[in-house]
């Protein structure tokens, strides 16, 4: 007989654990709409033509596609870009600021790793139409609320503005694609310092540890190899050996050096100036309290193109304020591996989560819409990983889950199954949920399984007692159980009491 099994890095959910992402998904609604944003839905397959628009053919090794209708579509790996064609092709037609959310699955085809799927959840905000820091500022806040809504209060909250390391790199004169692609790196160097640090704290390497390091070795190996045939002198002490992989502990500490002075001698080997190199690898060390962060950053950047970036930053944060957040760090490092980026930037971290600790990301993307055809349209978003949000409230605490039932019917015999039915329908029409008995089991049987459904009462029909109009209503919880007339049934278990026996003639 022919196996079947889950297909690779997808996940099934029991009925305890949906009920689980139904609580946080109805919280995450809430709140966005708290802020007047409203629900949209994009089809889960885009074309492909579409998600490659701005990265170009690359991106379809990480993405899963299909030809139809001698179209090539794309299961869709974010919710933005179908967002900005929806706007495009005028299927919005709200005021503006746009505000509107979204929350549906989503797919990357990579390697799965621990809280890494090929099939995940995003839930997102997209605000689109204003330029004002306060946009920024409320859609972090709208982030902050949501987390500590569900229960999460123990985030790591990093806000930035990526106009400072695209100003430091027009001033020396490079064009969009290269910024980018040195934007996308120092992105690697920050994720490699946090990433290093937490395994640091081990004892010993975990397999996803190992795998990382391997990989992370291997491509910054081939990049020195690449560096010095095109007359780049030896790295030195930075230098990684053939033997580099026999040894993975003793990189865990030296890796982001060893990659911030490889990409250091790529950058100036590309004729980016060592002034430059220099400038944007101090700036992405910079981060801690507003109150230090900003004075050092207008020290480090006075008199540059930067100067507005930092200006828009420090705004940003008032507004910030102004919504009473204030758990924030700034990090002027802050690059979001993404291109569109424009301004501010920001993620939140939950530490608890270990590797994997990034629950939300986002920042100001002004020109996206523009670029997919549209008019030019400021906005700014992000994305939270749904199923990490879930992850991280159940680190914390239980989440409750609604009973299965309230009300369990059961029968003497069978011959009282169609009055089961009945009962059971006028109930539901009450507003109760309601489950009857249909597999022939005992009277035992059948208070046992309501028992392990946790219903909370159980009605028990009776030839005698429905005769006489009545049915024998039992507390699953206290145990109390007392005959109650029929008319009655759906009050008494309103009012949350079963009344007392009745004396015995």
């Amino acid at each position: 007989m022919v196996e079947f099994s889950l297909p690779r890095g997808t996940m099934d959910f029991l009925p305890e654990e949906m009920a689980q992402r139904r609580y946080v998904e109805d919280i995450v609604r809430k709140t966005f709409e708290s802020f007047g944003f409203q629900e949209v839905q994009t089809p889960i397959f885009e074309e492909f033509a579409l998600l490659a628009a701005r990265s170009g053919e690359e991106i379809r090794e990480g993405m899963f596609t299909f030809m139809a209708d001698e179209v090539e579509y794309a299961l869709r790996p974010e919710i933005t870009a179908a967002v900005c064609r929806m706007i495009v092709t005028g299927k919005i037609d709200l005021p503006k600021p746009y505000k509107v959310y979204y929350l549906g699955p989503c797919f990357r085809y990579e390697e799965p790793q621990a809280g890494r799927y090929r099939q995940f959840w995003q839930a997102g905000i997209e605000l689109m139409g204003s330029q004002s820091p306060m946009a920024d500022a409320e859609v972090i806040c709208v982030g902050a609320k949501t987390l500590e809504n569900v229960g999460i209060t123990l985030y790591r909250l990093k806000v930035g503005n990526i106009g400072i390391f695209r100003g430091i790199l027009e001033d020396a004169g490079l064009d969009l694609e290269n910024q980018n692609r040195i934007i996308g790196n120092i992105d690697g160097i920050m994720s490699t310092r946090e990433k290093c640090a937490l395994i640091a704290e081990k004892s010993e390497l975990e397999i996803d540890d190992k795998t990382y390091i391997k990989t992370y070795l291997s491509m910054l190996y081939d990049l020195q190899m690449s560096l010095i045939s095109e007359g780049v002198e030896s790295f030195g002490k930075y230098e990684i050996l053939p033997s580099a992989l026999e040894n993975l502990a003793s990189w865990v500490e030296k890796m982001p050096i060893v990659m911030e002075q490889t990409y250091r001698a790529a950058w100036v080997a590309e004729g980016v100036p060592e002034k430059t190199v220099d400038l944007l690898l101090e700036v992405s060390k910079v981060c801690g309290p507003r109150s230090e962060v900003m004075p050092t950053a207008q020290t480090l950047l006075k008199g540059s193109a930067v100067e507005q970036s930092l200006q828009e930053l420090d705004e940003v944060l008032t507004y910030l304020e102004a919504y009473g957040v204030s758990n924030y760090e700034v990090v002027l490092g802050v690059a979001r591996g993404l291109d569109y980026y424009t301004g501010t930037v920001f993620e939140f971290d939950v530490p608890l989560l270990g590797a994997q600790k990034q629950v939300c990301g986002g920042g100001r993307y002004d020109r996206l819409v523009e670029e997919f055809g549209g008019l030019p349209t400021p906005a700014t978003g992000y994305a939270f990983g749904f199923d990490r949000i879930v992850l991280s409230r159940l680190l914390i605490k239980d989440i409750p889950t609604p009973r299965k039932v309230d009300v369990f019917i059961a029968v003497v015999n069978e011959s009282l199954d169609q009055n089961a039915v009945r009962i059971s329908q006028d109930l539901r029409e009450r507003g109760f949920k309601v489950e009857t008995e249909m597999t022939q089991r005992d009277l035992k049987g059948q208070l046992g399984y309501a028992s392990e459904i946790r219903a909370k009462y159980c009605v028990i029909l009776g030839p005698k007692e429905l005769k006489e109009g009545k049915v024998m209503l039992k507390n699953l919880e206290t145990e109390e159980q007392a005959p109650v007339l029929l008319e009655e049934l759906a009050e008494v278990m309103k009012e949350g009491n079963v009344p007392e026996n009745e004396p015995e003639n």
